[in-house]
């Protein structure tokens, strides 16, 4: 290991490489053969395997280093919890999952610290463009049906082929939450146009949340003056009266307005809000919790009806019913103290920034066991330690200066 300009250098990036590459390929559930087999109910893709390859490299360099202990003992708490629920409830392909992600988190927590920040974001930038980059071009390959869909069915996402097993709402998500990886760069902007105007062609109404606080974020990182702010907001506004004027030139704006004002009366948005509407009766019934993964089936078998979703779409509600009313609040404390101590650090970690959108992201979509969650958080917490190190280093520094002015002054 080396240490050049206060950052943190490392002459293997293996283990970084396979981090991205399990990154990159946990958002490409939805080719044929990433999916490998089913086992007890838990599919096993491609990036898990890539994960079980950067466990063993982990371990042929150094023990495995648990995360900070309210992410451990979370962990903890929510797996006896599901063992004694699924004794009742069964066991769902998220125990399993929960489990994975716990030992991903320590994977990346016990190499990750080897790399530094700037690393970790050159690397998710280059797989936003990559991402962006096949989104673009399935867009285009398909654009002629894209605009059938939006003219002539209401009420329906369009109808494209995704890279994401969860449909052309979920890429629009990734899209936009890769947005804060380019604040630093001198086209982030542009970057952050290309996904608004994906979130927009796909009417994704969470894909502009995520978008529109993205753009907070970056007017935040790259504006400094009264005058610069006057003028981005401007421009932005500009921008926005073009596409505006664009789609209803087009006749797309009949169905991209319809598609936002629709929420209840799709298909999409229906399924969801049943779910919900069960939740506190459910809850109720069960404070104690039904298991990982077992809320969709315990409101199915309260209400008697049939749900397609595997999830309720909310992971604050999800972990309340999954892991019962300590574990929800222990879920939420640890989301809530995660945003205020960004808050406090005025948001200047890009990883998170990337979870903010992720857990703003989970009031409308997500179960909570996404690896994608898993990767940035413990990418998170590396970088959020070598924060703390560095500014610990340079308060010593700082304390040894001053002691060494002081006895100066005094030897004179």
């Amino acid at each position: 290991m080396e240490y050049a300009n206060n950052e943190i250098t490392h002459r293997n990036y293996i283990p970084l490489i396979l981090i991205g590459i399990a990154y990159f390929l946990s958002l490409m559930t939805n080719f044929g053969f990433n999916l490998l087999f089913t086992t007890a109910g838990s599919r096993v893709f491609l990036f898990h395997i890539v994960s079980l390859v950067l466990l063993i490299v982990t371990l042929c360099g150094k023990k495995i280093a648990l995360p900070p202990n309210s992410i451990s003992i979370y962990f903890m708490f929510i797996t006896v919890v599901s063992i004694f629920a699924g004794m009742f409830f069964g066991f769902t392909g998220h125990f399993f999952n929960n489990i994975f992600n716990f030992v991903l988190i320590a994977i990346i927590y016990t190499s990750g610290k080897n790399y530094s920040a700037a690393s970790w974001e050159r690397l998710f930038s280059v797989i936003g463009m990559l991402y962006i980059a096949l989104l673009n071009i399935n867009i285009i390959m398909n654009f002629r049906y894209i605009i059938n869909d939006l003219l002539y069915i209401q009420n329906r996402l369009p109808s494209l082929f995704t890279f994401s097993a969860g449909g052309i709402n979920l890429d629009a998500t990734w899209v936009a939450i890769f947005s804060v990886f380019f604040i630093k760069k001198k086209f982030g902007i542009l970057y952050w146009i290309n996904a608004t105007l994906i979130s927009t062609l796909f009417s994704s109404r969470l894909g502009l949340i995520l978008c529109a606080i993205a753009f907070l974020f970056i007017m935040q990182a790259i504006l400094k003056s009264k005058r610069e702010k006057i003028i981005a907001f401007s421009s932005v506004a500009f921008i926005t009266t073009i596409l505006v004027l664009i789609l209803v030139y087009t006749g797309l704006s009949d169905f991209v307005f319809t598609r936002f004002l629709a929420i209840g009366n799709e298909p999409g948005s229906i399924g969801r809000l049943r779910l919900l509407n069960y939740f506190s009766s459910v809850f109720s019934a069960n404070i104690f919790g039904y298991g990982a993964g077992n809320a969709v089936s315990a409101i199915a078998d309260y209400s008697a009806l049939v749900f397609r979703e595997q999830a309720i779409h909310n992971i604050y509600l999800q972990a309340f019913l999954d892991f019962g009313l300590v574990g929800g609040v222990f879920h939420l404390a640890l989301v809530i103290g995660f945003v205020y101590r960004e808050f406090r650090n005025k948001f200047s970690n890009t990883f998170g920034k990337a979870l903010i959108l992720f857990f703003v992201a989970g009031l409308f979509q997500f179960s909570g066991v996404e690896p994608q969650l898993a990767i940035l958080l413990g990418i998170y917490l590396c970088t959020a330690r070598q924060e703390m190190l560095s500014l610990k280093n340079e308060t010593e520094l700082i304390m040894a200066h001053e002691r060494r002015v002081h006895l100066q002054s005094r030897s004179t």
